[in-house]
């Protein structure tokens, strides 16, 4: 996996070195805080592939009186080993609990704190009533994928050689393959009840929506470039990865501080090249391992386990 994504200019050459734990006590974290995590398990690799980023999950801290909980949108891991325990969904576990779940996951998390006037303006009383509403709620499939296909006639965002004809060609055959479910990985849960929203149709298969395509003059690429909205539910339940489930929580906690956005549209790069992080909080005093220089500030390389 960490060759691939070499081969594919998605990492450096050579990797960073991997093999360092830096724990944290949850009393120097801050509401809004965002952990950048990769697993080099086949899975996050296809995200980072597809998104041209370096990490594949997303995570935030918020506190809630004392206790500091990590707040996600995960499932079991659909292609292999089951590296997660439940619950599953859109849930939240304590800070303490989640940093022992994600070295038995062998995570790779990168903490990036945010900003502390940000963090000031974090309302936790409003984040939480709305954590409520969609605690439990199953992971979002439906816009795990439209959050990166954004442009259509070259899709310039695909990675090559994959161009709208290949796409078109992959999904109508993955359709044929994989049964159609509410839930869970299919083409009916990653791309057709999605397509339905933009087109208006009601279809089940692929075949359907390359019909419906005809008369409204679109091609595929075009169709699923269309903006997947915040307010769109699939049955009784907001679609969440956990990329928007991270950009949803910034929105509604911080509000007013940030513009207007679909956080529906969020991949787990766009929340880490987000302006919302200090670059200055990590030194070697509460980092002594782990902290990396960039041109933008410093960031913690939380556990890196090879």
């Amino acid at each position: 996996n960490q060759q691939f994504l070499m081969e594919r200019g998605v990492y450096p050459t050579p990797m960073t070195n991997f093999g360092q734990q830096q724990y944290l006590p949850a009393s120097i974290l801050r509401n809004g805080n965002y952990l950048a995590i990769a697993r080099f398990d086949g899975l996050d690799p296809m995200i980072m592939f597809g998104t041209g980023g370096r990490t594949g999950h997303s995570a935030v801290t918020v506190w809630e009186g004392n206790t500091l909980y990590v707040v996600e949108s995960t499932d079991a891991n659909p292609f292999g080993k089951v590296y997660w325990p439940p619950p599953y969904g859109v849930i939240r576990t304590p800070w303490d609990q989640w940093y022992q779940q994600a070295i038995n996951a062998s995570y790779h998390v990168d903490m990036l704190p945010i900003k502390p006037e940000l963090a000031a303006q974090f309302n936790t009383t409003r984040f939480w009533s709305w954590f409520k509403t969609v605690q439990g709620m199953p992971y979002g499939y439906h816009n795990m994928l439209y959050s990166f296909m954004d442009t259509a006639d070259p899709m310039q965002n695909f990675p090559q050689p994959i161009d709208t004809n290949v796409f078109t060609w992959v999904v109508n055959t993955l359709d044929r393959l994989i049964p159609a479910t509410q839930e869970g990985v299919s083409v009916y849960s990653l791309f057709t009840q999605a397509l339905n929203k933009r087109l208006g149709t009601s279809c089940q298969t692929i075949d359907c929506v390359l019909d419906a395509l005809i008369p409204n003059g679109k091609n595929l690429g075009e169709a699923v470039a269309i903006p997947e909205q915040d307010e769109w539910m699939y049955g009784a339940n907001y679609s969440m990865v956990c990329s928007v489930l991270a950009a949803r929580a910034w929105q509604v906690g911080l509000g007013s501080a940030l513009p207007s956005f679909e956080g529906s549209e969020q991949t787990p790069k766009d929340n880490y090249q987000m302006a919302l992080f200090d670059p200055g909080f990590f030194n070697t005093t509460n980092c002594p391992i782990g902290l990396t220089n960039t041109p933008q500030g410093t960031y913690l390389s939380l556990i890196h386990i090879s």
